[in-house]
């Protein structure tokens, strides 16, 4: 298993968070935005809100990195 192979496992997790739905996932679980605690100390779960709402931000150079894994698997098989 090379560099290459674990740049795109590690691709998938963010791929995996950007498709959730907070109206219609997230609040079943607690993970909204609107459930993040605002204290000094984070804990894991204002944590994980906090990286899902990020993932979902950024999924413009998410979908760019997923055309660029595209491009070279076509091209270097």
């Amino acid at each position: 298993m090379g560099l290459y192979e674990i740049v795109e496992a590690l691709l998938l997790i963010p791929n995996a968070v950007a498709i959730l739905n907070e109206d219609r996932f997230l609040v079943l679980y607690g993970l909204a935005v609107a459930e993040m605690g605002s204290g000094r100390v984070l804990s894991m779960k204002s944590q994980l809100i906090r990286f899902i709402h990020a993932v979902q931000y950024l999924r413009v150079p998410l979908v760019v990195a997923n055309g660029v894994v595209i491009v070279t698997k076509l091209l270097f098989g």
